[in-house]
């Protein structure tokens, strides 16, 4: 778009007094949600009786990656937590689910069904767990893990020598080079 954001950000009163505000159970959520905030591109636009308002230019754009909150500091599941509790208090809202791979961040719109917060008119919505297979990150930390556990299992385990069979044919002591430790299949 070439626009940048404002070195300001404008948090109404409205939003602190709300009860979807007051409701937050964690810091992390308010730090996310103001982040959020930093993200956002505000354009004037025309309004009633010629004033100009502000509306957001890249509402349903904004991308926040799991990368970026972990430059801040946040773990991933501090994070995904944050993101859950403020999508299901109406803070924001999920455009596009990313996938992670080549660039396909999700992409997020600040909305304010909070106004209508703990009211029968409320919209309800939920933060879905992304359910593709073979997809995101966790998907491939999860690969990692598993190749990292198959090669922890595949190294020779080392037994000492007490356990070892007396048939085997091992230094003795009086030889004085026998070393405490053998790995399994040696001789």
């Amino acid at each position: 778009m070439g626009k940048k954001s404002s070195p300001i950000i404008v948090i109404e009163k409205e939003l602190l007094r709300s009860k979807a505000w007051r409701s937050l159970r964690k810091g992390s959520s308010a730090v996310v949600y103001t982040h959020f905030l930093m993200k956002r591109v505000l354009v004037n636009a025309p309004g009633k009786r010629g004033k100009n308002r502000k509306i957001i230019a890249n509402n349903g754009k904004i991308e926040f990656p799991y990368s970026e909150a972990l430059k801040l500091g946040l773990s991933r599941q501090r994070f995904r937590d944050a993101l859950k509790e403020i999508v299901e208090k109406g803070f924001i809202d999920i455009t596009h689910s990313g996938g992670g791979f080549d660039g396909d961040k999700s992409k997020y719109a600040i909305v304010e069904r909070w106004l209508k917060y703990d009211t029968p008119e409320f919209e309800h919505k939920t933060f879905e767990k992304d359910i593709r297979q073979g997809r995101g990150y966790a998907v491939v930390h999860g690969r990692k893990q598993k190749a990292t556990n198959d090669k922890i299992k595949s190294k020779p385990k080392l037994i000492r020598r007490k356990n070892l069979k007396s048939s085997m044919n091992f230094p003795t002591a009086r030889s004085r080079s026998f070393p405490t430790a053998y790995r399994v299949g040696e001789k």
